[in-house]
C-alpha cells in the first residue's frame, strides 16, 4: 500500500548546519579509532623478554603513543581527506541524523 500523504520537508539551511556540526564528531571518532589501531599494533609488536607486566605495559603504552603521533604527522592530511569524503558522502545521502530531506 502506497501512502500519498505529503511529507514535511526540512529546510536546506538546517540540513547544511546540522551537516557541518556532524564533521566534528566524525573527525574525533575516526581519529580515536585510527590512533587506537595504530598504537595497539605498535604496542603489540614490542616484546620485552624477562620484564615484568607493568614494565611491558608501560613500554607498550609509550610505543603505541609514539607510533600514533608519528602516524598522524605522516598521514594526517590523507586521513583528513578520507574523513572529509566520508562526511560529505554521509551528508549528501542523508544518512546522518538531521541531514535527510524529509522530517520523520
Amino acid at each position: 500500500m502506497v501512502d500519498n500523504v505529503p511529507r514535511k520537508k526540512r529546510s536546506m539551511f538546517v540540513r547544511i548546519l546540522v551537516s557541518l556540526l556532524w564533521l566534528i564528531p566524525i573527525v574525533i571518532v575516526t581519529n580515536i579509532l585510527i590512533g587506537t589501531i595504530v598504537g595497539g599494533i605498535a604496542g603489540a609488536q614490542l616484546s620485552l623478554v624477562g620484564s615484568t607486566v607493568s614494565d611491558s605495559s608501560s613500554a607498550g603504552y609509550t610505543a603505541g603513543k609514539n607510533a600514533s603521533i608519528e602516524f598522524f604527522q605522516k598521514y594526517g592530511l590523507i586521513t583528513f581527506v578520507c574523513q572529509f569524503i566520508l562526511w560529505i558522502t554521509l551528508s549528501i545521502t542523508g544518512k546522518l541524523p538531521g541531514t535527510n530531506k524529509f522530517v520523520k
